[in-house]
């Protein structure tokens, strides 16, 4: 029984797959500027890797990659001269033997994106020695004025109808009649998808004006929820008046006939 399940153990562990090592760590990286790239914009990028342990021998060989347009690299080896290459992708052989540093800089204008995208602005691979895996990764989110205007009018719309549902649903706790606003709330949702569709398609003007008409529908919604409201109210409180007239009424009814009974 103990060397059945040894001889399982061992094959476990032979099925098992080992998790890849990589001949470099991550030692600093710099993006300018800081937070969502525009688009078009200029970028720059710092990438310092180093080795991750000065007794490594022979080579590695390093594969670039970056989305940025008009990508120029500088690859320094410790502190000498750069290297300079103008592609997208590039590949280079770091020798052990003589360097234990690499750092990486790169220049370009941010990618021409439909919606908020995220971008990579370096993606270093080790292809060789073998088996190839991702070192390190650097990647910004790029923008426009424009797609932030309309995620901006989003936003603003989908808080409308948020609370806008809420107050209709408040008013018709409290026994109002919400047709109307229920109404205007659909219309409203109606909108905000129609929103939502041309913002996924790149349509930002188309985007930003859908998202306007949400919004005002949604505010009809709230304001015919909160005057239903208070209609309701109102009437509650003529209602419990009249009561209270009608009571006093029969009270002096009342006190009169026992009055005019004694006399």
């Amino acid at each position: 029984m103990g060397a059945f399940a040894l001889a399982i153990l061992i094959l476990l562990s032979l099925a098992t797959p080992v998790l890849a090592e990589t001949n470099f760590k991550f030692e600093s990286e710099t993006v300018t500027p800081s937070g969502d790239l525009i688009v078009g914009g200029d970028v720059f990028t710092q990438l310092v890797l180093k080795e991750t342990t000065p007794s490594l021998e022979g080579a590695t060989r390093l594969e670039l990659r970056t989305e940025l347009v008009n990508p120029i690299w500088n690859i320094i080896m410790n502190d000498e001269a750069p290297v300079t290459y103008i592609k997208n992708k590039i590949s280079f052989v770091f020798d052990h033997h003589k360097y234990n540093t690499v750092t990486i800089k790169l220049s370009g204008n941010a990618p021409p994106v439909g919606v908020k995208t995220e971008k990579v602005l370096i993606e270093v691979t080790q292809t060789a020695p073998d088996p190839l895996s991702t070192i390190y990764t650097i990647t910004r989110y790029v923008t426009s004025g424009q797609i932030d205007e309309a995620q901006e009018a989003k936003d603003r719309a989908w808080n409308k109808i948020v609370e806008a549902e809420q107050t209709i649903a408040d008013a018709s706790d409290a026994g109002a009649d919400v047709t109307q606003a229920e109404e205007y709330l659909q219309t409203a949702k109606i909108y905000f998808n129609n929103s939502n569709e041309f913002y996924v398609r790149g349509a930002m003007n188309e985007s930003i004006a859908a998202a306007d008409n949400a919004y005002d529908s949604a505010v009809r919604a709230y304001d015919s929820a909160r005057g239903a409201s208070g209609h309701q109210v109102l009437t509650s409180r003529v209602i419990y008046v009249g009561i209270i007239i009608a009571i006093l009424i029969i009270a002096v009814v009342v006190y009169q006939k026992r009055r005019w009974e004694r006399l």
